[in-house]
């Protein structure tokens, strides 16, 4: 992409992740890495759990703030179910400070963001007695996400170690 189109793209409100990649003629798709997946939203995801308590983390690229970061929406669905969909983190979070040249980057650094503030909203609500009193601070998702993140702890925090320092145990088979 030319250096004009690349300020042409950043300045636009950018409605998908798909648009990002098909402004960019050579890339075309979205190439993802495990653990990232397209989940049934068509976004990008990740699974948690397995059978009856499988649930899906989807991140959607929605636009541009005024700062030029990249926002997002999060949507968590829990057997079908959905427990969350909501504003998610924007660029300015993410491990990636560069994110907004590569969609699939982006992905993949927000997704890891995400997970890190899961995994957050977990100490949050061990330390409010699992739900049993008041926060310190409010909930970032809401108290139903909170318990399922709880619940799901130590798969958030294995996934959110391998998007945010790009390890993979599958890469070094």
């Amino acid at each position: 992409m030319s250096a004009r189109g690349a300020r042409e793209l950043r300045g636009s409100y950018v409605p998908s992740a798909s648009m990002v990649l098909t402004a960019d003629r050579k890339a075309g798709t979205m190439k993802l890495t495990s653990p990232l997946t397209i989940g049934a939203r068509l976004l990008p995801a990740v699974e948690i759990g397995e059978g009856l308590d499988r649930s899906t983390i989807s991140l959607e690229l929605v636009g541009r703030d005024r700062d030029d970061r990249i926002t997002t929406r999060l949507y968590i669905d829990q057997n079908g179910r959905e427990l969350y969909a909501g504003e998610g983190p924007s660029s300015g979070c993410s491990a990636y400070p560069d994110a907004h040249e590569d969609a699939s980057e982006a992905a993949r650094g927000l997704m890891g963001a995400t997970l890190s503030f899961l995994g957050a909203e977990v100490e949050r609500y061990t330390y409010a007695g699992n739900g049993t009193r008041e926060p310190s601070e409010p909930y970032l998702f809401g108290e139903d996400v909170a318990a399922w993140s709880y619940l799901n702890s130590s798969e958030i925090e294995c996934l959110a170690f391998e998007l945010n320092e790009g390890t993979s145990w599958e890469s070094e088979r």
